[in-house]
């Protein structure tokens, strides 16, 4: 037996049970029955979860250039210890549902946001070289990881509970915090102010919604464990479902192409395009911006053309921006390009791990956990070839792969089988 995921008008999630392929053709889409209500506060501490993620690459990709400086590494250094970092997390998604099921989500949630804290204090304090730069990348990258598996594992939960599509526009926080976090250092350098200040105050930042979370966390953990399903935790069911796996590989690609445009847009700006930092900071707020409103619009575009065709339709957008940002005519091409490109990228994760938990329902954070795996291969895959290739060749020519990843998500998502879904 599994679930169908039919999204409906309005962007309401419908789940239609199936034990047969001639009963998948047949089934009839039912309502979920809410399992239990939500906590006040509840969906605004997972969308501050997943604000904070987004601040955090905000303000990094247009400060990168100056901590290369300040540690004094390579580009192609400085790419294998972000994907060093992000791949040893790799163990934390697998088996992310024994790790929630024992700490509690909220509670797990709460400590990796002072895991982020902690990275970030180590990039304003200290100075050093490779190893010290290495070591903190290893506490970004767990720290990333627990964040991501928590709030997007709850964000399952809470559709499943809810009956309604939660995943866009939660994810869509993770783009305002994208926003907040490169408007924050494009003004804090136009004013003078260093790198080290500006990580200071994402400290301070990520400490207070720690703060938050601290109170309500044991008594939300409480109620989502009563609203959580009684069966046991399957991650190699999620591992074997085709499905997942699929999930994952798009995954994967939109969150590669998330971090071309965010972690190499500036050094290719401000290195080979002579662009002054405050510009090439307005890039990546452009590219935020664009993927906020993706993540917003993502449940009616799926509503409108179906999740095959909304995930062929974005990833040709993504195709052409990625074309614009490394067009050597106008520089105003290039911002325009990060927003074309964000916008395309912006809905194709969060759709495939829409996909995967509804068809998983009873063990989502194995679901989250094995989707959110792929992501952070092509995340940690990313920065390693992307600074072999920036070093070895180009910056531009590492930003050429948005294009590549783009049209594998278009061809990919024909994998999906539509029959599943209904875009009417």
């Amino acid at each position: 037996m599994h679930h169908a995921l039919v999204y409906a008008p309005g962007g309401r999630i419908m789940t239609a049970e199936a034990s047969s392929p001639a009963s998948e053709r047949s089934s009839t889409a039912i309502e979920p029955v809410a399992k239990g209500q939500l906590p006040d506060g509840m969906l605004t501490a997972i969308g501050g979860g997943l604000a904070a993620i987004g601040l955090f690459f905000g303000m990094g990709g247009p400060l990168w250039p100056d901590v290369l400086d300040a540690f004094d590494v390579s580009k192609s250094q400085f790419g294998f210890m972000i994907g060093a970092g992000l791949a040893l997390s790799l163990p934390i998604l697998v088996f992310g549902a024994r790790i929630t099921a024992a700490g509690g989500k909220f509670t797990v949630l709460t400590l990796s946001l002072v895991l982020l804290a902690i990275s970030s204090a180590a990039v304003a304090g200290i100075t050093g070289g490779l190893v010290v730069l290495a070591s903190i990348m290893i506490v970004r990258g767990l720290g990333i990881a627990l964040v991501d598996l928590t709030a997007n594992t709850l964000t399952m939960d809470a559709e499943r509970v809810t009956g309604r599509h939660l995943m866009g526009p939660l994810h869509a926080m993770f783009s305002a915090g994208s926003i907040a976090g490169a408007g924050a250092v494009a003004l804090g350098l136009a004013v003078g102010l260093t790198y080290r200040s500006l990580y200071a105050g994402l400290v301070a930042v990520l400490l207070a919604l720690a703060a938050f979370l601290v109170l309500p966390m044991r008594s939300w953990d409480r109620t989502d464990k009563a609203n959580a399903s009684p069966e046991a935790i399957d991650y190699r069911g999620a591992l074997a479902s085709p499905l997942i796996r699929l999930c994952g590989v798009l995954t994967a690609l939109s969150f590669a192409g998330e971090a071309l445009v965010a972690d190499w847009t500036a050094l290719y700006l401000r290195d080979e395009r002579d662009v002054d930092s405050s510009f090439a900071a307005a890039c990546i707020v452009a590219f935020a911006i664009a993927m906020l409103f993706g993540r917003l619009l993502n449940g009616k575009m799926i509503a409108a053309l179906g999740v095959q065709r909304a995930i062929m339709v974005q990833g040709a957008i993504s195709i052409v921006g990625g074309a614009m940002i490394v067009t050597e005519t106008w520089i105003v091409l290039a911002m325009a390009g990060c927003a074309l490109a964000g916008f395309g990228l912006a809905g194709i994760g969060p759709t495939a791990l829409s996909v995967a938990g509804i068809s998983m329902p009873d063990d989502p954070a194995s679901a989250a956990g094995v989707t959110l795996a792929g992501g952070y291969i092509g995340l940690a895959i990313t920065p390693i070839i992307g600074g072999l290739i920036a070093d070895g060749i180009s910056t531009r020519t590492t930003l050429t792969f948005v294009m590549v990843v783009s049209l594998l998500c278009l061809v990919l998502a024909r994998g999906i089988p539509t029959r599943l879904y209904d875009g009417n």
